[in-house]
């Protein structure tokens, strides 16, 4: 549980470091963003059983810059197979809501919104509410179109033990060519 409080920690830090948060002012796009984060976030985590932690985006005087989602998973451990799914999935399925939003579009710094505008978390526990470890994922998560998994070192809650990373492009490509992409994946 102590490395999912560093994780948050960290990734609470690198967002105020690194971008404006979106703020809750009067503009149109800050308003349709809010509202497009909230019923993404919502349609995600109901439809792969998994509860938000965590929302946030970037946006500077030329638009919205990214968008920021962390997500808990609990239950049966991950492996990059079944990981790799439920991640491509939601990232397909918000870049269509994304880009498929006209009002929301004129606000975008980059139309298409990409992976490159995406941080996108998921961190996996148990029933009990405790991290899964080694061999099992604890955290996936994509930045800079890369997916990124990490296992928990057993012996050492403050390390990871084992760390995979996969270009977005080619995990999107395994994933279609299993025939595993799908917009509206409720089984997760």
């Amino acid at each position: 549980m102590k490395i999912l409080k560093y994780f948050c920690l960290i990734l609470f830090l690198i967002f105020f470091s690194r971008c404006d948060q979106f703020h809750s002012t009067s503009s149109p796009g800050d308003k349709l963003t809010n509202q497009l984060i909230n019923r993404v976030s919502k349609k995600l985590a109901k439809n792969y059983n998994l509860t938000v932690s965590a929302v946030g985006g970037s946006v500077d005087e030329l638009g919205i810059k990214s968008i920021i989602l962390i997500y808990r998973h609990y239950g049966a451990a991950l492996n990059v197979e079944k990981a790799r799914i439920i991640m491509v999935n939601m990232i397909e399925e918000y870049l269509n809501e994304i880009n498929n939003d006209e009002k929301l579009r004129t606000y975008l710094k980059n139309y298409p919104f990409t992976t490159s505008n995406l941080i996108l978390s998921l961190i996996s526990f148990n029933d009990d509410g405790e991290t899964h470890v080694d061999p099992d994922l604890v955290t996936i998560s994509i930045e800079k179109d890369y997916l990124s998994y990490q296992t928990k070192d057993p012996n050492n809650p403050y390390n990871y033990k084992d760390s995979f990373t996969e270009k977005y492009a080619d995990a999107l490509k395994i994933v279609r060519n299993s025939g595993e992409l799908l917009l509206d994946k409720s089984n997760f």
